[in-house]
């Protein structure tokens, strides 16, 4: 007996091996459980978990916990347009050993484990999300009628490309591994095995001119935005000025150009508030990312 989840209600089922399909005993659903290769590598996708109306609570909850949210926000989450994507992501096994040498002190290190990839370049902000393995059940595209399916145009550079991000991703965790003992690694060698293609369920939500991302097996906010509140727009603005004021003030009395420096430098965090459309919060979220996070969502 095996155990997997139905891709309609999600709820868990044993099928006995040797099945090639079964239907749900909770909703009667039809699962097709044949397996899928494509250029010999096994093809799964894991089942959302999230339904879609449980979706705006679990994003307003996080959006709650941000600074400077905009009072009317939340009744245009609960107008949201929301959608599921499917990402096509390559789950290699990464070896990656070097040594170091800190003081007297010299040895091994090593990073060994499961690293996701995106096969679609435009989705490389996902590469390094936990997918569970458990719950992965053969891929059958005719089931996900109501997702956007994120197809593989060229197998072979797409495997090229994903296997040089998971080399990376390895070298980084080794290092952050070897740092906390002391020393930077050296000697390092890398090697990595391509086992599974596995298509990850996320959901697309817009609202009010704003994008987010949202896993749709945990519930995690991967990527979100909102505009700044006007009150708090102000108030960033009028920080801005008075540290650059200070800045200018002192460059003035002490006929020097350090005062000045200090300021600029303090007044950033606070441009980042009056300047950018829109602030950006979650697990993958990053300022030099969001243009990309957008893009990928919403490219048909």
């Amino acid at each position: 007996m095996r155990y997997i989840t139905c891709p309609n209600c999600s709820g868990t089922l044993g099928v006995p091996h040797g099945f090639s399909a079964v239907r749900c005993p909770y909703c009667g659903y039809n699962i097709v459980l044949q397996e899928q290769t494509v250029g010999g590598i096994p093809v799964y996708v894991l089942p959302r978990r999230i339904r879609p109306t449980e979706v705006p609570a679990l994003y307003l909850e996080e959006l709650a916990k941000q600074v400077g949210v905009p009072p009317d926000i939340e009744d245009a989450v609960k107008r949201a347009k929301i959608s599921m994507i499917l990402v096509p992501l390559f789950i290699f096994e990464v070896s990656a050993q070097g040594e170091i040498r800190y003081r007297k002190y010299h040895g091994d290190v090593a990073f060994i484990g499961s690293v996701a990839v995106s096969a679609d370049p435009r989705f490389r902000w996902i590469d390094g999300i936990t997918v569970p393995a458990a719950g992965r059940v053969p891929f059958d595209p005719s089931i996900y009628r109501d997702a956007r399916i994120i197809a593989l145009e060229d197998l072979e550079q797409a495997r090229i490309d994903a296997t040089r991000r998971a080399e990376d991703f390895a070298r980084r965790r080794l290092r952050e591994i070897a740092v906390q003992r002391g020393s930077a690694p050296y000697n390092v060698t890398v090697s990595t095995t391509l086992r599974d293609i596995v298509y990850y369920p996320i959901y697309h939500i817009e609202y009010a001119k704003m994008h987010a991302a949202l896993d749709a097996v945990d519930g995690k906010v991967l990527f979100g935005m909102y505009p700044p509140n006007g009150t708090v727009r102000a108030a960033a603005t009028g920080g801005i000025i008075a540290i650059i004021s200070a800045g200018i003030l002192g460059s003035f009395v002490g006929s020097t150009f350090y005062p000045l420096l200090v300021g600029i430098a303090g007044a950033l965090p606070l441009a980042r508030v009056a300047v950018l459309p829109a602030n950006t919060f979650g697990e993958k979220a990053s300022i030099l990312s969001m243009n990309q996070i957008i893009a990928s969502l919403s490219e048909g």
